[in-house]
């Protein structure tokens, strides 16, 4: 492993740590360009007041979220991809659509990937791609209503709005690099 993939995968786990304790500054410090890409809607955070929104609207219903590392590597010339447990607990205000769901003090734990990207060159994050979905936190453990209806009603509601985090879910996406 190279010097600059050590220092990527560094990066990284960085980057992650610093979500969990909510220090956004050092956070956007690891980027060239803060951007979040949130696979499976196509929603894109590009910039830094961008950035910090999705922190704040990722944040307010799951003050609590966290992740712990699976399993982390190089992927290619410039990528890190990372599995890992993302945890949490409804404890503020969620809003999808015009609906709000009011917090109800339930813990989540889901598998979930992320890709980050990097300039050739540099240990800086060109883009952040998460492969998730809150739509199946909110169905598993929030709601907690029939399998069929909460993924159908939850999925239009999702589609029907812009929020941050309607991410697509994947049950494991390890690197074949590991």
């Amino acid at each position: 492993m190279t010097d600059l993939e050590q220092s990527r995968l560094k990066v990284v786990r960085d980057h992650m740590a610093l979500e969990i304790t909510h220090e956004w500054d050092a956070v956007i410090d690891t980027f060239e360009h803060p951007r979040y890409e949130l696979y499976g809607n196509g929603t894109v955070f590009d910039g830094e007041e961008a950035v910090r929104k999705y922190f704040v609207m990722s944040r307010t219903p799951f003050p609590d979220q966290a992740n712990e590392v699976i399993a982390i590597g190089a992927a290619g010339e410039h990528v890190v991809l990372v599995e890992f447990w993302l945890t949490g607990t409804h404890l503020g205000p969620l809003i999808i659509g015009e609906r709000v769901i009011e917090p109800t003090g339930k813990a989540f734990r889901v598998r979930m990937a992320a890709s980050f990207e990097f300039a050739p060159g540099t240990d800086r994050i060109a883009v952040h791609a998460r492969l998730a979905a809150l739509s199946r936190i909110v169905e598993l453990y929030i709601l907690r209503v029939s399998p069929q209806l909460r993924f159908r009603h939850l999925f239009e509601l999702l589609a029907r709005q812009n929020h941050p985090s309607r991410i697509l879910n994947v049950r494991s996406a390890r690197s074949k690099a590991m």
